[in-house]
Formats: structure tokens, sequence, C-alpha cells
């Protein structure tokens, strides 16, 4: 039982230096339908976009975005999602294989993407970086932070290890959600369980 979010986004395609087009996605926003707020409560940003896409009008959720929704939970009523890469593929080996022939804009966190992220980012904004371990995604997310920071945004996990949300506890590392609580517990952000309102 879960409170019934709504998703809202928006996908556009890029193409590569042989003249290749890749499906891409500008963001993605989690929703609360009764959501009252002016600006999504909280950025989740991971590596790339995975398999959630679009059929006949209905939205088809992937295994990721089905634990990031709980985040709702907590009183977080708008989601939005960015991601290291505009890039769509849910094969981890296929994305990193496809940056090679893709222009550097393929990150909204690019400089040239600047009126992107303003429209998306506003200042002083909560992050959260749930974008995996591999060591592929360091050179992406300096230039994340970097952005962030000139939002003045408050990164509430600003160091790594960044586990994805389908992170396995496992070593005594907790799982995904109990991260992210003690995250908002670190920086003092109050959490509101909200009342169970139908399933998902």
């Amino acid at each position: 039982m879960a409170v019934i979010p709504q998703i809202i986004t928006e996908f556009y395609c890029l193409k590569d230096s042989n003249d290749r087009l890749h499906c891409a996605r500008l963001y993605l926003d989690i929703k609360a339908f009764d959501c009252n707020l002016s600006r999504p409560a909280v950025i989740i940003v991971m590596l790339n976009p995975g398999s959630f896409t679009v059929k006949k009008g209905r939205s088809v959720w992937d295994a990721t975005l089905h634990r990031v929704k709980h985040i709702i939970d907590f009183g977080f009523g708008w989601i939005r999602v960015l991601n290291l890469s505009d890039i769509q593929n849910a094969k981890s080996a296929d994305f990193f294989e496809n940056l090679k022939s893709l222009p550097n804009e393929h990150s909204i966190f690019h400089g040239d993407r600047k009126c992107d992220l303003d429209k998306l980012v506003e200042d002083g904004q909560l992050v959260y970086f749930a974008c995996g371990t591999n060591k592929t995604n360091e050179p992406f997310l300096i230039q994340a932070k970097e952005a962030f920071s000139r939002k003045n945004a408050t990164i509430l996990n600003p160091t790594t290890p960044y586990y994805h949300p389908l992170f396995r506890p496992k070593n005594g590392i907790p799982k995904w959600e109990d991260q992210f609580k003690e995250a908002l517990n670190t920086n003092k952000v109050a959490i509101v369980r909200l009342p169970h309102r139908g399933q998902i």
C-alpha cells in the first residue's frame, strides 16, 4: 500500500557522431496527485534512464522507479529524477559504450545545457545522489556537483559511495530507503509519514 503518484516526463532524441539516434529523457517527475508544492521536494540523481516507457498513454514503470517512488511515503509529494546522462539504456555496458560517440551535451549538467538545468533546478533545492558506484561515473559526478553548487543546492549525501536504489543490503550496509532516511536525519530534514491511500 502506498500513496498513488503520477508520472510527468519528457523524452527527446540525440544524434551521435555516427548519425545514430538515441532515445533520451530530459527529466522524470513522480508526483502525488494531491501535491500542492510549487517545486520538487527532492531531486534524485541517477546514472541514466532505464527501461521506463510510455505505451498507449500508460506509464510502464521499471524496478528502479518502483523503489524510488516510496520516498513519497516520507512526505515528499514531488520527486524529480535527473540523470548524469540523459541517454536511455537499461544495460550499463551498452550505455558506457554508446557514450564514446555521443556529444558532451548528453548530460544536463554540461555547461552548454545551462538553460535546461535552470528550468528544472531552482536555487536551494535538496539533492540526493543514487547513481551507483561505478568509477566511470566520476567525471559526470564532478560536473553535476559543480552545477548544483552554483544553484546553492543542499546535497543530502555529499560523499560516496552513492548506492543505486536497487542495491541489495550486505555487510552491514542498510537498504537504500534506510540510507535515504539516514541522510535526511543527518541534514535535519523532517520525515512526515503519509497515510496509505491505495496500491500501486
